[in-house]
């Protein structure tokens, strides 16, 4: 925010530089990947029916092609699933050391440990699903180390009161959130006058609009509503931060609309200076997600049924549940596009990373996983762009790039992080 003269406001009232924000985003059981990929190369590509929810933000992304993560078939021995090795490889740069354990700690929680000690949360992993315990390996994509895993929240009530509140999230059934609530922004009333008489006209303004979301949001978060039927806020203008109403989320558990509001809770933690790591995982291979809002009838394995599924029904389901999934990606970006930092955007000071489990959904392909890299870096990273390595560039090598944008010196990743990425840096 910014005081009358133009200047950012830190807590301290003085000016600050922005710090850099990474974030990662995981979907499970691949692609339909002749409707994924796009068509051309550099800037003058061709947008892919899947990726078409991202078609406005496409100044603010590149789109990586055939990237091997290799790591993926490693300690078969271990678990021959490819479905939990590509959970594991996701961002650890190896796979499975035991049952319970991976080979080498994730890199938002490298880049948390280094560089993460200053806020409320060193970092902050969330999921729609895909969380179990004890802990499988097939169902978490954080790990501060090869043998501990970084739990997510998954239960939007526990992580706005995380947020909000106390770190714990534990949220007393005794105490209605609406008194929680107001003891909340009774204790907050003198930070916000204060801060009001330091800022401008156009960030007063928009303060009033950020905590009249807030107000929103706890409104729609009691308890007997929202957990017993597991909806998510409505009538939110998208534009102060909220989910809004749509009529293609569905119902239940996993809808779409409990997935925004917690996309809306994590990003809204990195834009209050929170967190700067964390990462979100829509859904895992073993959560069987149903998406009946798309027309799709129940199906016995959920959606990793599906993507086995090659005839064309099976394929025509799996692009529907893809091109629906980035739509929630574009959720997260255009809600970091829009929150303002001096005069860069949220998403311009952050780095998201983005990625399937593996390439084209049947073949469990790990030589062509999909990634798309997203924000600015603050400048580093050379978007709206589709690049085409070679079929044997290491996918961990972009952790290396990203690890460079935040200022770290990491000279190596995993088993095959060597060197960062051509063509991507700015």
């Amino acid at each position: 925010m910014l005081d009358g003269n133009g200047a950012l406001v830190s807590r301290a009232g003085a000016a600050t530089q922005v710090p850099l924000n990474f974030l990662t985003f995981f979907m499970p059981c691949g692609t339909n990947a002749p409707e994924f990929w796009p068509t051309g190369e550099g800037e003058n590509y061709t947008m892919s029916r899947c990726l078409q929810p991202l078609a406005h933000l496409k100044n603010e992304f590149a789109i990586l092609q055939r990237l091997y993560k290799e790591e993926a078939g490693r300690n078969q021995d271990i678990d021959n699933d490819a479905h939990v090795r590509g959970h594991a490889s996701f961002a650890t740069g190896g796979s499975l050391s035991s049952e319970q354990a991976v080979e080498f700690p994730s890199a938002d929680q490298i880049a948390a440990q280094a560089l993460g000690g200053d806020t409320k949360f060193r970092s902050l992993p969330v999921a729609l699903t895909g969380v179990r315990s004890p802990a499988n390996q097939g169902d978490h994509i954080s790990w501060s180390s090869k043998d501990t895993y970084v739990p997510a929240d998954n239960d939007p009530l526990v992580l706005f009161n995380r947020v909000f509140g106390d770190p714990s999230g534990i949220a007393d059934p005794n105490r209605p959130l609406a008194k929680y609530k107001k003891s909340i922004f009774d204790y907050l009333r003198s930070d916000i006058t204060d801060l009001n008489a330091r800022v401008g006209t156009h960030d007063r303004v928009k303060l009033d609009q950020f905590l009249s979301s807030i107000r929103d949001v706890e409104k729609q978060l009691e308890p007997t509503r929202f957990q017993v039927s597991c909806e998510a806020p409505t009538g939110i203008d998208p534009r102060l931060g909220g989910p809004a109403p749509s009529s293609d989320r569905g119902t239940g558990a996993y809808s779409n609309e409990r997935a925004q509001l917690l996309i809306w809770l994590q990003v809204t933690a990195v834009a209050c200076g929170l967190t700067r790591f964390g990462s979100f995982m829509l859904a895992s291979r073993s959560n069987k997600r149903q998406f009946n809002w798309l027309g799709i009838p129940n199906a016995e394995d959920g959606h990793h049924g599906i993507s086995h599924d090659t005839s064309p029904q099976g394929l025509e389901q799996q692009s529907l549940i893809v091109t629906d999934e980035i739509k929630q990606f574009a959720y997260m970006l255009d809600l970091m596009q829009g929150i303002q930092q001096g005069d860069r955007s949220l998403l311009y000071n952050s780095i998201v990373f983005f990625a399937h489990e593996h390439g084209h959904g049947a073949d469990h392909d790990f030589s062509n996983t999909p990634v798309i890299l997203a924000g600015r870096a603050g400048g580093q990273l050379k978007t709206n762009q589709h690049v085409v390595f070679n079929n044997a560039t290491p996918y961990s090598n972009v952790f290396l790039n990203i690890f460079g944008w935040l200022g770290m010196n990491v000279a190596s990743f995993g088993v095959n992080g060597k060197n960062p990425l051509p063509r991507i840096s700015a």
